[in-house]
């Protein structure tokens, strides 16, 4: 269950489930291996989930409804210009326009989820 809703919701943002894999630092094998019917440890399914921004129950099919409600919903913790690159680049000292670049992508694409669950 958990390996058909990982492709459907890959397919739906238009990336593919190794392209999703790769962007959150996971292994091929991994995927291998969900397709062949293993779950991905907690903590995978957790990032895997807010990467789609789904709950994690939804993932793993136990819920129709892929929305978190308020009270699954994890609070966002604002970063900080310097953590964000640290977490992006390694470097916190980073050139601050590519920062901003990314910022301006990321919003766009939350727009764009907003958009599809409307």
């Amino acid at each position: 269950m958990f390996f058909e809703k990982f492709k459907h919701l890959s397919k739906e943002n238009g990336i593919s489930v190794n392209a999703v894999a790769k962007e959150l630092n996971l292994s091929s094998g991994s995927v291998t291996a969900w397709k062949n019917g293993t779950n991905p440890n907690a903590n995978t399914v957790s990032r895997i989930a807010q990467f789609f921004g789904v709950s994690d129950k939804y993932l793993l099919g136990l819920t129709d409804d892929p929305m978190p409600s308020e009270a699954q919903a994890i609070p966002a913790i604002p970063a900080t210009d310097k953590q964000l690159k640290f977490a992006l680049f390694g470097d916190p000292e980073m050139d601050d326009d590519i920062l901003e670049d990314i910022k301006a992508i990321a919003k766009v694409h939350a727009e764009r989820k907003k958009k599809r669950t409307e």
